[in-house]
């Protein structure tokens, strides 16, 4: 049977994996793929997780509002004596393909909307903010706080950016691969006890954030790109399709054409926002199995800035003095804690950026290290700190990016023994004959960019595995010119966090 033919016998099959299709019949070693694979319901997710016979993993991701990326590496260890399996000439299957949600488009009332397509589209919006009660908010706010000191803290000479969201979904998704103390690690770090809880928050978590109304797109997506020379247990792959909302390919990961496909997926996946960081992408020959995770968000302010009432000002930098161009506009609500002053201005259905700006005196780390921003912007309506006052905002217009390997900061909170070869137990995704199996490199890539009209985000994780208010009668400036943090947020969740020390 020829390649075509066994292509069109798949996509005939809806998806289904029928062992007579993706094995070959002369005994070759393929992934054993009896069951169906094909996502159940209408889904959404994606990310990168690359496995090779090596002694490494290696993982890429990409998420944020102006953009983030994640790259996580696992590589399967050799040298037992097994023969070589990655010479067999291979290529890309669609297995399972991720469907989104239907989401009732936006009523915009620029133009003719009927009381119907209105209703429709608040009632969506109503089933989506109910989400948020199957979710321990408080779990997730203890996980975003430590992860987000951990990796925007001790950055004076950099711009870091962070999605919370993104590493979290990637987290979940590797504690299904794993078992043992490398899982309780990860379970611990997520707060909660068992992968059964783990799996259902992570579920509601990703049903809370989708948004694809044509305003505000908050988008999920999860992939696997699985080598067709290797063979991995079927229950945890089908897990990954069902549960994450994952789409799953079957080709060598390192061959061109399917390396050009996975590069094509974050692309698209990410809105093209990441596309210098997905065609930097690159695979360990021997990879067996990679599995990427992405987060894309864009979103329009919900009162944009006006472009004529923009001006130059300078930013005084922890390197030093720049000029730069400020956005001007204005806001009825003024938040402070012990260290700090915010405000927060609002996108289009929901959700919001806050602007964190430290005393005088103090500093990013300073606010980070706290953590009492994150019950201010997670519940925002029981923060008494706060009034009602007209505040003349100015705020830099602004592009930031960061590159960063994320692997001390994982170990620092406790996530150790999946980046040990002797400890590190992933037997749910594969048994030990060829070697071990451990994360050998978890990179986390982030840019962020907003302007007049809003702002657009996206982070990507590749793992590779180798072996209205009454009128205000005061008004107060609030001017971003030092050192701030900024948080998008949707509903009670963090999409990214990040830090501007420097526009230069």
């Amino acid at each position: 049977m020829d390649k075509i033919e066994k292509s069109k016998r798949i996509s005939d099959a809806v998806g289904e994996l029928d062992e007579d299709i993706v094995a070959e019949a002369d005994g070759e070693r393929r992934i054993s793929a009896n069951e169906n694979i094909v996502n159940s319901g209408e889904r959404v997710g994606k990310r990168p997780v690359i496995v090779s016979k090596k002694k490494k993993i290696l993982i890429p991701a990409v998420s944020l509002a102006a953009c983030v990326a994640i790259t996580l590496g696992i590589i399967f260890g050799g040298g037992n004596g097994n023969p070589n399996i990655f010479d067999l000439p291979v290529y890309a299957e669609v297995l399972a393909e991720a469907k989104y949600p239907y989401a009732v488009p936006y009523p915009d009332e620029s133009g003719y909307v009927s009381d119907s397509e209105r209703e429709q589209w608040y009632d969506q919006k109503k089933e989506r903010n109910k989400m948020w009660e199957n979710i321990d908010t408080k779990a997730l706010n203890n996980f975003t706080c430590n992860t987000v000191c951990q990796f925007l803290k001790n950055s004076d000479e950099k711009n870091p950016v962070y999605s919370p969201a993104n590493l979290f979904m990637a987290l979940s998704m590797l504690a299904e691969l794993t078992d043992g103390e490398s899982r309780s690690q990860i379970l611990e770090l997520t707060g909660f006890g068992n992968i059964e809880e783990l799996r259902r928050q992570a579920a509601a978590l990703w049903k809370a954030f989708y948004r694809n109304d044509g305003a505000t797109t908050t988008v999920l997506a999860n992939s696997l790109w699985l080598n067709s020379a290797a063979e991995f247990k079927n229950d945890t792959i089908k897990r990954l399709a069902d549960e994450y909302f994952a789409s799953v390919y079957r080709g060598d990961p390192a061959e061109e054409k399917t390396l050009a496909s996975i590069r094509n997926w974050i692309k698209e996946q990410t809105g093209g926002f990441l596309k210098e960081a997905a065609d930097d992408l690159t695979v360990d020959p021997e990879t067996v199995m990679l599995m990427c995770s992405a987060l894309y968000f864009k979103a329009r302010w919900n009162n944009e800035f006006n472009p004529d009432k923009n001006d130059r000002r300078i930013f005084y930098g922890v390197n030093g003095e720049t000029e730069a161009e400020f956005m001007n506009g204005v806001t009825t609500q003024y938040y402070f804690g012990g260290d700090y002053t915010s405000v927060r201005l609002y996108f289009t259905d929901g959700c919001d950026m806050w602007f964190i700006l430290p005393d005088e005196g103090k500093t990013v780390d300073d606010v980070l290290s706290s953590g009492e921003y994150i019950e201010m912007v997670s519940n925002p309506s029981n923060w008494e700190n706060n009034q009602y006052i007209q505040v003349n905002v100015s705020v830099p217009k602004f592009d930031v990016s960061s590159d960063t390997d994320i692997v001390g900061g994982l170990k620092e909170l406790g996530v150790r023994d999946v980046f040990d070869p002797v400890r590190a137990d992933f037997s749910p995704l594969a048994d030990n004959e060829y070697g071990a199996i451990w994360v050998d490199r978890v990179q986390h890539a982030a840019r962020v960019s907003i302007d007049e009209e809003g702002c657009t985000a996206a982070a990507f994780t590749v793992m590779m595995a180798n072996t209205g208010a009454m009128a205000p009668e005061e008004e107060i400036d609030f001017v971003l010119d030092r050192p701030f943090v900024f948080m998008i947020t949707s509903g009670s969740g963090v999409l990214f966090a990040g830090a501007v020390n420097d526009l230069k």
